[in-house]
């Protein structure tokens, strides 16, 4: 334990070990199970001890905190490394990320050396489109960024105690302070996480609690009364063991920070409260080995460097996962970039002195090396851009788009005149999607209200109303297509990840957090059509997306329902799912091969199940497009020198809007 007042502190070598369980807990449920281990929140318990520890020193020593000197010491170990990773991230993006996401890589460098990635990526989780993003080469700043968040608040709230509190009731005060803090920040974790776990997990307020937990071990570590050694021995196992198994049992990246964090963050406590203890089979004696002081020595420099190592892998050999000999590879290549880059760059800078008289200078020096880094990547990402800011013209001609790909389509029909830079053009493409998302008429996950977009002649007699979730959406520029050229009033409202009628089948709408706000919105869409009664209503008739194709009872009670007040339906089956990003695919592969095309059966049944349901409703029509999408067992990414999609499996604007002419043959009520 550390000693009271001016007295020598004893170096925790076990502290340095433990450091070192945490970053290979880290890289290794990164590189082999595509998961995370609870590592990074035994990172911010030591972080919080340590910096604690360090506070109450300058108060001790000088009876104030000397402010230029603390963030200059900060600085001058966080910084170097960091910044070093990122700009060897950023010059292997210019040379290998593909030119459909270099802008976005780039942004999140520049917020990542502004300590501001994790609410990058906060903003990202409530995105549907970007939750099957592929994963950002720094995303794992994300942790780095709260920490340097977390060093800041610490500071001010040291500053606020010694404004506020006399020499004598300092401890007092601080301790006051501090367990409020950790309390409220618990408990804006549990709900936070309850309520939107893919942002709790990036919000700095949700973890300050576990810096906080090792704040209170620092700041009670003397008054705590002296452990015996078994006492000692046995909290010492118990706490590597609650770490080391954090990511085996629990499923980390769904359901922390929350109250299941306390699983990590109790051992680390554990650890830190039992001190050292000099039996041979310790965990603290373990920790202590010199194996592990060395490396975790390094160990900051470990976590930066594994994952883009890992993700740049990943990205050039087109894998979801790293093979075991890869994985070793990759990890071994991290530990002697990490070595390196310690040695040959941060303990060079942290070795200099800093000038009494001119406190400011390493944090006025530092805080200006990571603006030019955070500007140079802002300035190469408007750079890429500008490269996206233009659509490539459509094809025309006879063999352009789907138009002749009608029943008994031939694959070499789907892939003429396909070109290296199909229209829109792949730099452009993964922006090609429905203007229903910009024009507010396609909900997010959380937003209950049904909103409502109209296309085609709004005086028509006629009116077709497009309901369902993504699925269905990407439908709506073929359908103003034909509402344009064929007399109809189009009336869209969508939602993602919510089905047809998902007020008939509450249990099957999706995450917990998403169920409400799908039945809510699922309910009120299905009475404004009963009120309005259109003429025709078009929505899904198959789910393909992660199960074997089929069709969801609510789809069936919700044309029923329909059918009771004379509407009729236009039931369109769902289309093929790559289950990848089809425009980074063909970016990284390139257009003309055959790499991102998608194996028919892995995505769709060998027969329409729509078409096979003994019960179908006399209001509905099916349409199956499938033939325009795939030929001979296979559906190509690009058809007549047009991108099929614009993600991971949802349809083109462009290519949609080709599929107009096809739609109208198929349906002949919508000519």
């Amino acid at each position: 334990m550390a000693e009271q007042g001016g007295t020598p502190r004893r170096f925790r070598w076990e502290i340095e070990g433990l450091r070192a369980v945490a970053a290979l807990l880290v890289a290794v449920y990164h590189v082999w199970f595509g998961r995370v281990s609870g590592g990074v929140d035994v990172f911010f318990v030591i972080a919080g001890f340590m910096v604690t520890t360090s506070l109450l020193g300058h108060v001790e020593r000088t009876g104030r905190v000397q402010v230029g000197r603390y963030l200059g010491q900060l600085l001058k170990r966080l910084l170097p490394n960091a910044l070093l990773v990122l700009v060897a991230v950023a010059a292997a993006t210019m040379v290998w990320v593909p030119v459909t996401r270099r802008q976005d890589v780039l942004l999140e460098i520049a917020g990542s050396a502004l300590y501001a990635e994790n609410w990058l990526l906060a903003a990202q989780s409530v995105d549907y489109l970007q939750r099957d993003a592929t994963n950002s080469p720094v995303q794992h700043y994300w942790a780095m960024s709260i920490q340097g968040q977390f060093y800041l608040a610490w500071l001010a709230l040291f500053l606020l105690v010694l404004t506020v509190s006399s020499a004598a009731g300092f401890r007092r005060r601080l301790a006051q302070l501090l367990v409020l803090s950790v309390g409220a920040s618990f408990a804006f974790s549990v709900w936070f996480t309850a309520a939107d776990q893919p942002v709790a997990y990036f919000h700095t307020g949700a973890r300050l609690w576990e810096f906080g937990a090792g704040g209170l071990v620092a700041l009670f570590a003397a008054s705590l009364p002296e452990l015996s050694r078994r006492l000692s021995f046995v909290l010492g196992w118990v706490g590597l063991l609650l770490i080391v198994s954090c990511g085996m049992v629990l499923s980390v990246g769904t359901s922390f920070p929350g109250w299941v964090a306390l699983w990590p963050v109790l051992g680390a406590v554990l650890i830190l409260v039992a001190g050292h203890t000099p039996a041979r089979w310790s965990a603290s004696s373990l920790l202590s080995s010199r194996p592990l002081v060395r490396l975790g020595a390094v160990s900051y420099a470990l976590y930066l460097w594994h994952w883009p190592l890992l993700v740049f892998y990943l990205l050039l050999t087109q894998q979801d996962r790293a093979g075991f000999l890869p994985g070793v590879l990759i990890i071994a290549a991290s530990v002697a970039l990490s070595f390196l880059s310690t040695a040959w760059v941060e303990t060079p800078l942290r070795s200099t002195s800093l000038d009494r008289r001119r406190p400011w200078a390493v944090t006025l020096a530092g805080t200006a090396a990571a603006v030019l880094v955070a500007t140079g990547a802002a300035a190469a990402g408007e750079v890429s851009r500008s490269d996206a800011t233009a659509p490539r013209p459509v094809p025309t001609g006879p063999s352009a788009g789907p138009g002749s790909a009608g029943e008994g389509a031939r694959l070499e029909d789907l892939r003429a005149d396909n070109t290296d830079d199909p229209a829109p053009g792949i730099v452009f493409a993964a922006q090609d999607r429905s203007p229903a998302y910009d024009l507010g008429c396609h909900q997010t996950l959380r937003e209950p209200a049904v909103e409502t977009c109209t296309f085609g002649d709004e005086a028509a007699d006629r009116t077709m109303f497009l309901v369902g979730s993504s699925h269905a959406v990407h439908w709506q520029p073929a359908l103003a297509a034909v509402a344009e050229q064929h007399g109809w009033r189009l009336v869209v409202a969508t939602k993602s990840s919510c089905r047809t009628g998902a007020h008939h089948d509450p249990d099957r709408t999706g995450a917990s957090a998403e169920v409400g706000s799908c039945i809510a919105w699922s309910q009120d869409v299905t009475a404004r059509i009963i009120a309005e009664r259109p003429d025709l209503v078009v929505t899904t008739s198959t789910v393909a997306m992660g199960e074997p194709e089929h069709v969801p009872p609510s789809f069936v009670r919700t044309w029923d329902e329909l059918g009771g007040h004379d509407i009729a339906v236009l039931a369109l089956r769902d289309t093929p799912f790559p289950g990848r990003d089809v425009v980074e695919c063909l970016a990284v592969r390139g257009a003309t091969s055959r790499a991102c095309d998608t194996p028919l059966e892995q995505t769709l049944a060998a027969v329409d199940p729509a078409s096979e349901l003994p019960d179908l409703p006399d209001n509905v029509t099916l349409a199956d497009l499938t033939s325009s999408f795939c030929a001979e067992g296979t559906c190509p990414a690009v058809v007549g020198d047009v991108i099929v999609y614009h993600d991971h499996s949802h349809i083109s604007r462009t290519y949609s809007t080709l599929l107009a002419p096809v739609l109208v043959g198929r349906v002949p009520a919508l000519d």
